[in-house]
């Protein structure tokens, strides 16, 4: 790689908390805009932690030539949209598990995708972890096909802060995690 990915984020809550000090100590990354579609002042926050700037709306991220990378922390149910509008305009984008809210729109994802000629990866935070590290050599191997779906019962715990995982007709529609590899 001769420079820094130039990355855009859209949805700055929890997942970017956790997130956030990789990104500040990546060599690797340079967050570039920002742009929360529930709280404007959530993205000016981070957009000073970052050295960016907060976008006015999502288009502004997905269409800026300067953004080599879209990444899209919402939750499932807010995400299809974002991700089709990237890939309609070329851009490689990295979203949080799962996928999509349901099968359906996973699938309409992965045509855009494909279609587009761009990669779309879903981060699950277990990167340095041995097992998982094990697991995508196994899976990486071939000898034992491809991941493509995992059954999720979503029956553990939320903290308080994450409103959208504990409203019950939100989460009706994730009876299932989609873990994609695009």
């Amino acid at each position: 790689m001769s420079g820094k990915l130039r990355i855009g984020i859209i949805g700055c809550g929890d997942f970017l908390r956790l997130r956030a000090a990789d990104l500040l100590s990546s060599r690797q990354v340079e967050v570039k805009l920002l742009y929360s579609p529930v709280n404007s002042a959530n993205a000016e926050r981070y957009a000073e932690i970052f050295g960016a700037k907060a976008a006015d709306s999502p288009e502004a991220i997905i269409n800026d030539p300067e953004i080599d990378v879209v990444c899209v922390f919402v939750p499932p149910f807010a995400r299809k949209e974002y991700v089709l509008a990237a890939a309609k305009a070329g851009k490689q984008i990295v979203a949080t598990k799962p996928l999509a809210a349901d099968l359906s729109d996973a699938r309409e994802m992965t045509e855009a995708v494909e279609q587009a000629g761009v990669r779309c990866g879903v981060i699950y935070r277990r990167t340095n972890n041995p097992v998982i590290e094990a697991y995508k050599e196994i899976f990486s191997g071939g000898e034992f096909g491809k991941l493509a779906l995992y059954k999720q019962d979503w029956l553990h715990h939320y903290p308080t802060w994450n409103r959208w995982a504990t409203d019950p007709k939100k989460m009706a529609a994730h009876s299932w995690t989609l873990c994609c590899i695009i």
